[in-house]
């Protein structure tokens, strides 16, 4: 809203992302987690994020969010020590960073959950 104010956003998007859900390689439930396939069905867990993620605001309201990371990268860090439950992320950003991150081993994504895609549109003058 705030680059708004003086862009206008370009109709036809120049990428578009899934959201998709990760969490540990050996969570105690992840055999629940793996058969989920709607958003609601995490309610029960809590999902790490950092504290710039709009998404999460606007989508995760009635869900137990842990704001509480500088950024995706100290999300997953968070989430390898078991410090929550999932992430809900763009799925080529999440695996990009869990790959820089050398997380490979440790964070897993979900199967079934892909959630509702992002729209990227350039903003301009």
């Amino acid at each position: 809203p705030e680059r708004l104010k003086y862009t206008h956003t370009g109709r036809v998007p120049v990428a578009v992302g899934m959201v998709g859900a990760f969490t540990y390689k050996d969570h105690p439930r992840i055999i629940d987690l793996a058969e989920a396939d709607i958003l609601e069905e995490l309610k029960e867990y809590t999902i790490l994020t950092y504290s710039g993620d709009d998404w999460a605001r606007e989508n995760l309201t009635e869900f137990s969010v842990d704001y509480g990371a500088k950024d995706l990268k100290a999300a997953l860090r968070k989430l390898k020590t078991k410090r929550g439950d999932l992430i809900l992320q763009i799925e080529q950003v999440a695996q990009y960073n869990i790959k820089q991150l050398d997380f490979v081993n440790d964070i897993v994504k979900l199967p079934n959950i892909t959630l509702s895609p992002l729209f990227y549109q350039l903003l301009h003058f």
